[in-house]
């Protein structure tokens, strides 16, 4: 029932009750008063759609030494690519491509004479990229630019470049390769002394001690401060310090000329290392055992992970898992994220069209210590990892983000 209260004139309140469509006609006349739609009504309110949300703005371009690297624009059309015959696995070719100040591609130069024969094929493919072209000083200008194209056996291929379209550095070793090969070029360690440290760290721990510090030098690559950032083992600190400070540098260069600079380096007390360790040399380090190698990390700036996810229950990467009664005789690439306490969650891969449930159980057995920010803490981090099996039930693992690309 609808109605509106009246007074009579006797001034008493009277309700007098009203039909359901007189109230619906009185509904409409009021609202388009509010409009300025009704009939013979005055100009109102009127209701708008609230607009749509603007997508966020960009972040700046990465930008170093003056320098803005070229960043994509038009993805690599992977319908323009004839896949090479000789492809029965999948595979990351290295790649230096030329860019010109229009952002086309111009050119490419193999790393690696022995990727001709797979490469020749994909000629077309890799000159449909467009890129926003890159910066000196503001000015547009010619680059060359280090990617990787991964090819896979099933699958469409993709191109990791340096910098993506939300102007994100894809990966932090990329990115510096490619100013160092425009001659742009940040300091780097050649050589470490020995140290020591009275600790046995235990293969329980969640992530090794470590110091880290940053290391000032001078046009000569000479050492002018060292000034500690963090350190997890102060009894230690001091002398890794100094072993800071002894180390060999080469400095940074802008366009072939010496110039001062700065690097961060983080030395990592890894377990199954013996003190006191052995001198350690940048040229040789591809020959040295995976914590041999990781024990040292130098970075030009704190972007991305002080220290990306490392192989834990398999450092010679080999691994026989448990539960595999029958042997794989294939490949596969799997996409993978390693939570904050090293484990693994299986997020799908590419190559193994049969055996999808025995790969999982494979994958989600290898075990990590976790990635960490330059403030030390556990980080998430998504990977890839190359699965080889054979017939024997050991499976050969390339954790492919700890893969070493010489692109000079």
């Amino acid at each position: 029932m609808f109605g509106v209260i009246q007074r009579n004139h006797s001034g008493e309140a009277m309700l007098i009750v009203a039909r359901p469509i007189a109230v619906m006609i009185c509904l409409a006349i009021g609202l388009g008063a509010l409009t300025g739609c009704g009939p013979g009504s005055a100009p109102g309110y009127v209701f708008r759609t609230p607009p749509a949300p603007q997508p966020k703005p960009l972040p700046p371009r990465p930008a170093h030494f003056g320098v803005s690297l070229p960043v994509l624009d038009k993805d690599f059309d992977s319908d323009s690519l004839t896949m090479p015959p000789t492809l029965s696995a999948d595979t990351v070719v290295p790649v230096i491509m030329r860019i010109d100040t229009m952002g086309v591609v111009l050119d490419y130069d193999l790393v690696r004479p022995g990727d001709t024969s797979i490469i020749v094929p994909c000629s077309v493919y890799l000159r449909t990229g467009v890129f926003v072209p890159g910066l000196v000083d503001s000015q547009s200008a010619e680059f060359r630019l280090p990617v990787l194209l991964s090819l896979r056996a099933s699958g469409r291929p993709s191109v990791l470049v340096p910098v993506d379209s939300r102007h994100e550095i894809t990966d932090i070793r990329l990115y510096w390769h490619s100013l160092a090969l425009n001659g742009y070029r940040p300091p780097s360690l050649s050589s470490f002394p020995s140290y020591f440290c009275k600790i046995a760290p235990s293969d329980s721990v969640d992530r090794p001690p470590y110091v880290l510090a940053r290391v000032s030098l001078d046009a000569t690559g000479r050492p002018t401060d060292v000034d500690l950032i963090r350190s997890t083992e102060p009894a230690f600190t001091d002398q890794i310090l100094s072993a800071m400070n002894w180390a060999t540098y080469s400095p940074a260069e802008r366009l072939g000329r010496p110039v001062p600079g700065s690097l961060l380096v983080s030395i990592l007390l890894w377990p199954k290392i013996t003190y006191p360790t052995q001198p350690f040399i940048s040229d040789q380090r591809d020959d040295l055992s995976l914590f041999q190698r990781e024990r040292i990390r130098t970075h030009p700036e704190m972007i991305g992970m002080m220290v990306p996810p490392v192989p834990r229950n398999f450092p010679k990467g080999n691994l026989t898992p448990r539960g595999v009664v029958r042997p794989l005789t294939t490949s596969a690439t799997a996409s993978i994220l390693i939570d904050s306490t090293g484990h693994v969650i299986f997020r799908g891969a590419e190559g193994a069209s049969r055996g999808m449930r025995l790969l999982r159980t494979v994958v989600e057995q290898l075990r990590y210590y976790p990635a960490l920010d330059f403030e030390g803490k556990p980080q998430r981090f998504l990977g890839i990892v190359r699965l080889d099996f054979d017939d024997s039930r050991t499976v050969r693992i390339q954790s492919r983000w700890l893969d070493t690309y010489d692109f000079e």
